[in-house]
């Protein structure tokens, strides 16, 4: 059973097991599958000049939110409960619907120069998935 944090993500990197003993979950890779459907568009890091289509139910991208800044409507709001955390698709329309004024961005013409604190945290890099944003 659940508590906090944990209930709220689609994954979890590492976890307090005892007291100064951690247990950290290492990704495999290349385990899914390449083919799918109704991909959704994600943006790597400062640009999104850099695009590619990602698995919807998939935790691949971090939490991006757009429409909370009245002047500047396509500016990207970043979000995380943990450094580099990485949500699905839905995780992250649900997380916005819940964030007054939000909505996910439109991956086309989004203003990618702010930055939440998850993602200032760490150096943009563009083959780095924990800065892709849907």
């Amino acid at each position: 059973e659940c508590c906090s944090v944990e209930c709220r993500v689609d994954t979890i990197r590492v976890v307090q097991v005892a007291p100064g003993v951690f247990y950290e979950y290492i990704r495999r890779p290349c385990v899914q599958l390449a083919f799918f459907e109704a991909g959704k568009k994600i943006f790597g890091g400062s640009s999104n000049n850099y695009n590619m289509c990602a698995h919807p139910k998939m935790p691949v991208a971090t939490e991006s939110c757009c429409g909370l800044n009245t002047n500047n409507p396509t500016k990207v709001h970043v979000g995380c409960e943990y450094l580099g955390e990485l949500v699905s698709y839905n995780s992250n329309a649900q997380r916005c619907s819940n964030i007054a004024g939000a909505n996910v961005c439109d991956a086309s013409g989004v203003d990618t120069n702010s930055c939440g604190e998850c993602c200032c945290q760490v150096s943009i890099s563009n083959s780095s998935p924990k800065d892709n944003l849907f």
